[in-house]
């Protein structure tokens, strides 16, 4: 699958826990903003928060949204991830706060 449409998106983010409790409209917001992309084993990961759609990366969790803490890391197995960079992931809360919590591991 090549993840570029927003309803292929859609059913990646549908399936993503931080997600559940968003609004359909919310849904296909993201799914829209979400960009899609290919790593090579060995590529940097950047400075991204990711939601993992194809592919395995040790230590996160397919349909899991999560944070790239070291931009420098490489990717240790080729993946398709959806992705945001920082500053739209900043303005993704701002938008949807209901999903902080969810991001943070449950309600605070």
């Amino acid at each position: 699958m090549n993840w570029q449409s927003t309803q292929q998106k859609l059913e990646a983010i549908f399936q993503a826990r931080a997600f559940s409790e968003l609004s359909w409209e919310a849904l296909v917001t993201l799914a829209q903003r979400f960009e899609a992309h290919l790593y090579e084993v060995g590529q940097p990961l950047g400075d991204y928060v990711f939601l993992l759609v194809e592919g395995q990366v040790e230590g996160w969790p397919e349909r899991q949204l999560m944070s790239n803490l070291a931009p420098d890391r490489p990717a240790s197995a080729a993946c398709t991830v959806l992705r945001f960079d920082r500053q739209a992931f900043a303005q993704l809360l701002l938008w949807f706060p209901e999903i902080a919590p969810q991001l943070l591991g449950g309600p605070i």
